[in-house]
């Protein structure tokens, strides 16, 4: 045998008895073995028959014959006869679940808890003399295997004893304690029928047991000597059985007729012991011989079901009904069984049903419904004196306690996962406001109602015995940002912080702005705090809200981070650029826009009436290295700073120097090991496709580089730009799902100590891939409609390339989008610049310079600026216009016409001047025979109108 706690062992004179019947009567006995799951039986003289049962959990079951042990002593009845007993469910014989104690809500929390282990707690527990007894059903046993554990009431992780009850048994019911004997009751499953036990409730040593035809589905009592319970018989007739609490002999049986069932818990007042049926019958027999007093039965029998174990008060009896047309609690005169008053939770739907038992306080009865709702009626007259609605629907049982508190407990089946969770609640009895609240979690729905002894609240949740007193509140509130949602912008600037803790002190929220300097503290000390803070400026601000509760126990949220933005993107032209109306025989113009905004979203420049988009939500990735550390850039990491978040880390040395780049900062890489690589979410950049970088190569020696790859290591490669081994640009792009692999090279040999522009495009749709070096197309090759998926962009290593190659030079200006930009986009892009200053501060910087095919040929342009940030509000600077003239003014009519000779000391000389552009003034010069300056005349003009000079001479 294996190692037992004392209180497990066998008492020795029972072994001694056992193993003398078996040496000298062996032939009168018919034995199964221990070691298989079945129970064996001893047939005595007298033909009374026991069962065998195991007493301990020990490696193989033990057995002893309960005659052989002495009588039990005489019981008397299961009542509850002060604060250190609750010996039944409801307490009372008379079930009105009323703790005769106050209980202290001061500090109330969870004491301790007890996982049963592999079980599921499957009845509500009893206590007596300081210990707890729960009943358990193995749910991961492929047929049942019952247990009924004895745990100390005050220290859970002390099992006094337990009793495993083999394969095949299952307890739905409480047990009932009276005078030291428990009785509980056991289903067996294969072969179907019920049995009894009653056990020393101190070590769990068998007295007897007693056999019915099918389950026992209700609870236990003792009254006056006689054991009382019911069977629910889905083949022939249920039963009510009164049994001799001391050897268990039958004194009556009371049947209820077939179809039908018992499955609640018999109440015994002054008599006369109640009970309900499965069919809507209400009856009360006679404790003595068992006939029937009275029934009362409902209007639809065929619907109605009574699963609420009836109460009994001031010569009322209270009980509801579970049913698919009336779903009702109804009071009944208790000697006569007519009706007093019945109160209807509506028709046709178990939702509303009335699975809970009643609960009586003085005037009022209390229950729960499965529409969520617990209800408060007058007794007297079954008017509504308050409703609260629960989180969840309320199958489990109330209790009242003399300090003028309810429990109920609630359960709600989670979206998604079908798990009850469950809910305690303790509300003021008079008023229905709520005291106390607790979220206990994953539970089941079978029976979950609490018992109160010595100021202790009981109560089973699936495998977990839980126990909660005042005091033991070691938990801080919860507490939770509901708004703001997010940390993206907002029109609005509104927080609102609550937690679920009702002992709560104060709850604080505290903001912050950029500069972590403090603009608002408030305190409440209600379970929500509201700020509307709509009255600071725009800018990012720091949220972080605290609740204390009254035991000092104290939570906090995260910080949150939120953005106040109310403003479109401020948008400026700033020099160089030119003025409105300007005139210039240049091929070429600088702009410059400033843009202010944290958010912003879209950057298009409208050139010549064409919209060029610098940014929008098709760009992927932008990457200016300017090592800001205001948006998170440090020494080791790159920002994207398309809005994206797909920052680059910097690897083996790698470095941004803020003055090597193009425009600003560069990613200077030393061609040993340096490079950078960050994610590239899928499906993104598989169709469609652009890139384009800045680049300054120190040293080039005609092998393969990667400027830019996505690619997830040494094995494959979705696409890549970089240089070839002959030191032209070059380019590769794979086939999704394929090995099929197209390169395109382009025609220039690269040189050192240069920067180029370089881009390549993928069109899905016609599946043509082109390469462009400055702004121009290099080459165009064939490509593919879907390209590989990979998921990691790197930078400046060539990771197919055994061994790796890395870039030796500087890269800027990296750009990555998920649509195919056109040639005049990418030579836009090459011309041009989108450049973030600071967290704010941004410049868009079109250079529209004479180019080899595009060139400022035109008279007139039309130039203007469009941004957007992430909520939609846009903005745009003024449009302006410029002329081009790359011809000088015309002259016309001019006289004296050439080679005149004239007679006259003053000379008219006239012509008409006009220039596309507009005169600015006229200059007339007058020479002698010799050549020399006789005479210079300026004449101004102010418009383009035909205009005469006068000289005299």
């Amino acid at each position: 045998m294996s190692k037992m706690d004392p209180a497990k062992i066998v008492r020795k004179e029972n072994l001694l008895i056992l193993l003398f019947a078996l040496l000298f009567s062996a032939s009168a006995y018919a034995w199964s073995s221990p070691d298989t799951d079945s129970y064996g039986s001893v047939t005595f003289g007298s033909g009374n028959s026991s069962s065998l049962v195991p007493v301990a959990h020990v490696d193989k079951p033990l057995f002893y014959m309960g005659p052989l042990l002495p009588d039990p002593p005489v019981t008397v009845d299961s009542d509850s006869r002060n604060i250190s007993e609750w010996n039944m469910f409801r307490r009372t014989l008379n079930h009105t679940a009323f703790y005769p104690g106050d209980l202290n809500m001061s500090r109330f929390g969870e004491w301790w808890n007890y996982e049963i282990g592999g079980y599921f707690i499957s009845g509500n527990p009893v206590i007596s003399d300081n210990i707890v007894y729960i009943t358990g059903k193995n749910f991961s046993h492929p047929t049942s295997n019952g247990t009924l554990v004895a745990l100390n009431a005050s220290n859970a992780s002390f099992q006094i004893w337990n009793i495993s009850f083999g394969a095949e048994y299952t307890s739905s019911n409480s047990p009932a304690i009276a005078d030291g004997t428990l009785y509980i009751a056991m289903n067996n499953e294969n072969p179907e029928y019920g049995r009894v036990y009653a056990l020393n409730a101190t070590d769990g040593g068998y007295f007897w047991n007693f056999t019915c035809d099918d389950d026992v589905q209700g609870g236990l009592i003792v009254y006056e000597g006689v054991l009382y319970f019911g069977e629910w018989h889905t083949q022939g007739e249920s039963e009510l059985f009164a049994v001799n609490a001391t050897d268990g002999s039958s004194i009556w049986n009371y049947s209820i007729g077939q179809s039908t069932g018992i499955q609640n818990t018999p109440a015994a007042v002054d008599g006369i012991v109640y009970f309900g049926s499965r069919n809507g019958t209400l009856f009360a027999l006679n404790h003595t011989n068992g006939n029937q007093v009275w029934n009362y039965t409902s209007q639809y029998p065929q619907y109605d079901r009574i699963y609420s174990s009836p109460a009994v008060a001031d010569g009322r009896l209270f009980y509801g009904l579970y049913s698919d047309a009336y779903n009702n609690m109804f009071c009944l005169n208790a000697t006569n069984g007519s009706l007093i008053w019945n109160y209807s939770l509506g028709t046709g739907s178990v939702t509303n049903g009335i699975f809970s038992s009643p609960a009586i306080l003085e005037d009022l009865v209390y229950f729960g419904s499965n529409n969520d709702r617990f209800y408060a009626l007058n007794a007297t007259d079954g008017t509504v004196v308050w409703n609260y609605t629960t989180d969840g629907d309320i199958q489990t049982s109330p209790v009242t306690t003399a300090n003028g508190l309810v429990l109920i407990i609630a359960h709600d089946v989670q979206a998604g996962t079908g798990d009850d969770h469950a809910y305690i609640y303790a509300l003021n009895a008079t008023r229905g406001n709520i005291v106390w609240h607790k979220d206990v979690g994953y539970c089941d729905r079978s029976v979950l109602s609490a018992a109160i002894v010595d100021d202790v609240v009981y109560t089973n949740m699936k495998d977990d015995l839980y126990a909660f007193r005042a005091g033991e509140d070691k938990f801080p509130p919860n507490i939770t940002f509901t708004s703001p949602t997010d940390t993206g912008p907002s029109i609005q600037f509104r927080a609102n912080a609550t937690t679920s803790d009702y002992f709560l002190d104060t709850i604080t929220i505290t903001v912050f702005n950029e500069s972590l300097e403090l603009v608002n503290r408030s305190k409440g000390h209600s379970s929500s705090l509201y700020l509307d803070l709509s009255y600071l400026a725009d800018g990012i601000y720091y949220l972080n809200a605290t609740a204390n509760d009254t035991s000092g126990n104290v939570n906090w949220t995260d910080t949150k981070k939120t953005i106040l933005d109310r403003a479109a993107p401020r948008m400026l032209l700033v020099d160089p650029t030119p003025p409105d109306l300007y005139n210039t025989s240049n091929t070429s113009a600088v702009f410059n826009v400033s843009i202010s905004d944290r958010q912003l979203s879209q950057v298009e420049w409208s050139w010549d009436r064409r919209n060029f988009t610098f940014m929008d939500n098709t760009l992927g990735g932008m990457y200016s290295f300017s090592n800001f550390s205001e948006i998170g850039e440090g020494v080791d990491n790159v920002a994207d700073m398309s809005g994206y978040l797909r920052n680059l880390t910097l690897r083996n040395g790698a470095a941004v120097n803020l003055s090597a780049g193009y425009y600003g900062g560069g990613l200077e890489l030393d061609g040993a090991d340096d490079y950078a690589d960050g994610p590239v979410p899928a499906p993104e950049f598989t169709k469609n496709l652009t890139v384009s970088l800045w680049f300054k190569l120190r040293s080039i020696e005609n092998v393969n580089y990667s400027f830019m790859e996505k690619s997830p290591g040494n094995t494959d490669v979705a696409f890549r730009i970089g240089i070839s081994d002959s030191n032209k640009l070059e380019a590769s792009l794979k086939q999704s799902d394929t090995d099929n692999n197209y390169s395109i090279e382009g025609t220039s040999t690269l040189q050192t100590g240069r920067w180029y522009h370089a881009a390549l495009t993928n069109d899905a749709t016609s599946q043509k891939a082109r390469l462009y070096l400055n702004g121009h197309e290099e080459a165009e090759a064939d490509s593919f409609g879907i390209l590989r998926d990979l998921q990691t962009l790197r930078v400046g290593r060539y990771t197919l390339k055994s061994p790796n190659t890395f870039v030796n030079g500087t890269i800027d200006e990296i750009r990555l989008w998920n649509r195919t930009l056109d040639s005049l986009e990418i030579n836009m892009s090459y011309r041009s610049n989108l450049q973030r200053m600071n967290v704010s501060a941004w410049y868009l910087s079109p250079n529209q310079s004479e180019d080899s095919g595009i060139r400022l040929d035109k008279t007139h342009y039309e130039y203007q600026a469009f941004a957007a940030d992430l909520l939609g509000h846009r903005n745009s600077t003024e449009s302006r216009e410029m002329n081009v003239d790359l011809t000088g003014p015309n002259a016309t009519d001019m006289t004296p016409v050439n080679h005149s000779y004239l007679n006259q000391s003053d000379i008219n000389l006239t012509g008409n001047f006009s220039d596309t552009s507009g005169l600015q003034n006229t200059t007339l010069y007058v020479y002698n025979g010799s050549g020399h300056l006789y005479n210079q005349t300026v004449v101004d003009f102010m418009s383009n109108a035909v205009q005469t000079t006068t000289g005299i001479v």
